[in-house]
């Protein structure tokens, strides 16, 4: 699940970069700026998201380890 969100991330990235290129009736450069940046933003929320995740599944299982080794 976590590893979709980084993928849904990474091409809403590549998506908004490509908006950001393509719509040159707003300006070129702050186009780029404002798809690129919303793009890195959700890359960001993305993997910000997996690590959370995979912090909470690690600490789970750390529990798990402790009580079996208790």
């Amino acid at each position: 699940m976590a590893f979709t969100g980084i993928l849904f991330g990474m091409l809403a990235g590549v998506v908004f970069t490509f908006l950001g290129v393509w719509h040159l009736d707003f300006g070129f450069w702050q186009a780029l700026a404002t798809y690129s940046g919303t793009g890195t933003l959700c890359t960001a929320l993305a993997i910000a998201g997996f690590l959370l995740t995979d912090t909470s599944k690690s600490a789970d299982l750390e529990k798990d380890q402790f009580k079996s080794t208790a």
